[in-house]
């Protein structure tokens, strides 16, 4: 198959990406559970049983992503999305929203890592697996972008009414149910090469933890699942201290617009990141240039602002470069399990330092543990990529454009 026949399935691609990604509700769904009656402890208890939920489903929907085929899979991904959604109209009571929220992880496991998967093995079937970096970062830039309309725009459909954001983030989520049914369908990736045999989900688990304990993958697994779980729990923090460096609760809908434009731009351009930095220093230095701007926040606090975007640019730009390394080291048998498997070892890691963070924030203050973040943002980076290096120069094929 020649890559010419790809430039529509990419478009359509490209729209899935967008009705997958755009939110109405980011901007209001915590006022929504205030208006029922919620408090914060069962806020805080709901948000615990999405991370278990997707802890325990990763493994599973990756399997049946294998088996099923990934167009197949990210279809039923996105029902459960839509009925999440319609289940925040409905939901009035903790245990209503605990059902939406399991109804969420569940949609959201079955995307973990099929998508990824589809995309390089799409491409790969045109021999153009060269060029996941580029297709994936725009993929993911355009997503973000459009997320920043919705957040916007939920805002103001808040205005009128918190049912409003979900009502439109169903129908937009509707969407995409035919772009997908219009994009390839892919074989069943459970069949192992070797006997013709379909793969049993013991196989499958194997396959896995070969993957994350085995010499190839484990430094480079255990690198970004520590990075990522840094970057991420910053963003519980960007609210209290832009209120706390002056900023009123109207601007920070717009803040997070921007930090999400910002990061899509530079998304957008990942692999030309990549290729002008290598892999190795692309892993390396962003992490480290994070967290020496965290650091120095304990000094002037307003340095928090650059601060966010640069931990949510360098965030969105690493992660197509890391789903290419994995997808470049994974056989096709197996693919969205495994990678649904370091998506669960991302979810595990973060726990912890989410609670270290809760701790800490409430002990001394948001800014306090930002500036821990960004010490062990670069001491992780240095320690790792001194004594264990994650990657080295030539693992991954060089960019090549796609003209």
């Amino acid at each position: 198959m020649k890559w010419d026949g790809f430039r529509s399935i990419e478009v359509r691609y490209y729209l899935y990406e967008v009705t997958r990604t755009i939110w109405f509700g980011v901007a209001v769904y915590i006022l929504l559970f205030q208006s029922a009656g919620l408090t914060y402890t069962s806020i805080h208890i709901i948000e615990v049983v999405y991370l278990i939920t997707v802890f325990f489903a990763e493994i599973p929907t990756g399997y049946l992503g294998d088996r099923l085929g990934r167009r197949n899979t990210l279809v039923l991904g996105a029902v459960l999305l839509i009925m999440a959604n319609l289940g925040y109209v409905v939901a009035k009571t903790p245990m209503g929203f605990a059902a939406v929220y399991v109804t969420f992880g569940l949609g959201h496991a079955l995307q973990s890592g099929t998508d990824s998967a589809w995309l390089f093995e799409t491409l790969q079937e045109r021999n153009a697996q060269h060029l996941f970096t580029k297709v994936r970062g725009r993929a993911r830039g355009l997503g973000l972008i459009a997320a920043a309309f919705g957040a916007i725009v939920g805002g103001y459909l808040g205005e009128l009414s918190l049912l409003f954001p979900f009502l439109a983030s169903a129908v937009v989520s509707s969407l995409g149910i035919p772009l997908l049914l219009s994009l390839p369908a892919s074989e069943d990736r459970t069949v192992d090469g070797e006997t013709g045999q379909p793969v049993s989900p013991k196989r499958a688990l194997a396959v896995s933890r070969e993957a994350l304990f085995g010499p190839t993958l484990r430094p480079f697994v255990l690198y970004v699942v520590l990075i990522f779980g840094l970057f991420g729990v910053v963003q519980v923090w960007v609210q209290p201290i832009a209120l706390s460096l002056g900023l009123v609760i109207k601007d920070i809908g717009w803040l997070y617009a921007g930090l999400i434009w910002v990061s899509g731009v530079l998304t957008y351009f990942s692999a030309e990141l990549r290729g002008y930095l290598g892999l190795p220093r692309l892993l390396s230095l962003l992490p480290i240039i994070a967290g020496l701007l965290a650091v120095s926040v304990l000094v002037a606090p307003i340095l928090a602002f650059p601060a966010f975007f640069v931990f949510r640019a360098v965030s969105r730009v690493l992660e197509p470069v890391e789903q290419q390394y994995l997808n470049e080291h994974i056989t096709t048998v197996g693919r969205a399990t495994v990678l649904s498997s370091i998506s669960m070892a991302k979810g595990v890691a973060a726990i912890p330092i989410e609670l270290i963070g809760g701790v800490v924030a409430d002990l001394y203050s948001p800014i306090v543990a930002m500036g821990l973040v960004g010490i062990g943002l670069v001491t992780i980076s240095m320690t790792l990529w001194r004594f264990n290096k994650p990657v080295h120069d030539g693992h991954i094929d060089d960019m090549v454009g796609m003209d």
